[in-house]
């Protein structure tokens, strides 16, 4: 069954502009705290011959409210005019303003250590999705085998799926409304759609893959639970002062939805 976790947070009007959750950033805390990522700051031009910036990466910690500064952070060439479009287990997805080019990059990771910093090239996405990508997740990191990419988009009925060495994407139709939230889950070995929320409940089929002729993990609907089981008081309270929806696992492998 899943839980609800509501938590609202007062953010700074300096970092207000980008978030993303990045959720492998534990050197800051001894608790496995996830941190959002914002827009970098005191952008110059590195002095290499391979080009770049040198800026610095800002991390806000949601549990005590503290904006944390990683200064002086090389920014590969690649990445510069970029937007960032989603992040999942340390990596970043950032799109370029002018040619909408994708890459997937652990270079906003601290964590990292310099000398494991990767900027990979992903396919084009189609033209239909491409500049509308709202939400990634990864099974693993891209340096393993197990490694899948999915990318979400809350105007497209499609999900998208690569793996490394794949030249394009895979592209599934989703038949029921889902949202723009996708989560991996390491207990179930499956993605999750986060479903719409609606009056009236889906009853066709939940799974999207056929396991036994693909290679990929499967996609399911997120069952979340009805709200007749939520207070009336608590719900109205909810709706208010929703932003955003976020579909997270601990690791001891509860889900939660986060409504921030």
């Amino acid at each position: 069954m899943s839980q609800l976790l509501g938590r609202i947070a007062k953010i700074s009007s300096l970092v207000k502009k980008q978030r993303l959750c990045f959720s492998e950033l534990r050197s800051f805390s001894t608790a496995a705290t996830p941190y959002l990522l914002f827009c970098e700051t005191n952008y110059r031009m590195a002095r290499t011959p391979f080009g770049g910036a040198v800026v610095d990466i800002n991390l806000y910690d949601p549990r005590k409210k503290e904006t944390v500064k990683v200064p002086d952070q090389y920014l590969s060439k690649e990445l510069q005019c970029t937007m960032k479009m989603g992040s999942s287990r340390g990596w970043v997805v950032a799109r370029n303003i002018f040619d909408s080019t994708l890459h997937l990059t652990n270079i906003f990771n601290p964590c990292a250590s310099v000398s494991s910093h990767k900027v990979i090239t992903l396919p084009p996405l189609e033209d239909d999705a491409k500049a509308r990508i709202s939400s990634i997740s990864l099974s693993a990191s891209p340096d393993q085998k197990d490694c899948i990419l999915a990318a979400k988009s809350s105007s497209s009925p499609f999900l998208s799926l690569w793996r490394p060495g794949d030249s394009a994407w895979t592209r599934i139709k989703v038949p029921f409304p889902a949202s723009k939230v996708i989560m991996y889950s390491a207990r179930d070995r499956k993605f999750y759609l986060l479903p719409r929320e609606s009056k009236e409940e889906y009853e066709g089929p939940i799974d999207l893959i056929n396991t036994s002729s693909d290679d990929f993990p499967q996609v399911t609907l997120y069952q979340r639970f009805p709200n007749s089981d939520i207070p009336v008081s608590r719900q109205e309270q909810l709706a208010s002062t929703i932003k955003s929806q976020y579909l997270v696992e601990s690791p001891s492998g509860d889900s939660f939805i986060v409504y921030w």
